[in-house]
């Protein structure tokens, strides 16, 4: 299965994910990948990333040196992205119990995401933030020498 996108061969960068998934899938899950499963993975195409981005707008928005801004952007975003994450996998839980196919699966999909989703965001997107994301200083503030 390939992606059309617009952006052309950019989905080709994904390919080797794409195979270690359906390997996944069939393997461990036993499941094909049809037409609930790509329904379910467009649907999730927005969990995804909402972490990623709550924490990079909360970043982009202060001010102060690297670490700081790191902070910051914990002090004001780490509970309410950690209520979603618990509040989203709490609401999946029931949908494992489901006899349709297409809740349960859901569930299993929505648990996962929203876990994986989490931990890159929190671990893996911040820790690149606090090693590249650079000082910004506030647009009132005087650079030294000026007064």
């Amino acid at each position: 299965m390939h992606v059309v996108a617009p952006a052309g061969n950019f989905c080709d960068a994904e390919h080797p994910v794409h195979h270690a998934f359906r390997y996944w899938l069939d393997y461990y899950g036993g499941w094909n990948l049809g037409s609930i499963e790509a329904i379910l993975i467009s649907i999730l195409a927005g969990f995804s990333v909402d972490y990623v981005v709550h924490l990079a707008h909360a970043f982009s928005h202060n001010y102060g040196t690297q670490s700081e801004r790191v902070t910051a952007t914990f002090s004001e975003m780490g509970s309410p992205v950690l209520s979603g994450m618990i509040t989203s996998v709490l609401a999946s839980l029931p949908l494992f119990l489901c006899q349709l196919q297409f809740f349960a699966k859901f569930g299993t999909f929505l648990c996962l995401t929203i876990l994986f989703s989490w931990l890159f965001a929190n671990f893996g997107f911040m820790g690149v933030l606090a090693t590249i994301g650079g000082d910004k200083e506030h647009p009132g503030s005087k650079k030294e020498g000026e007064k």
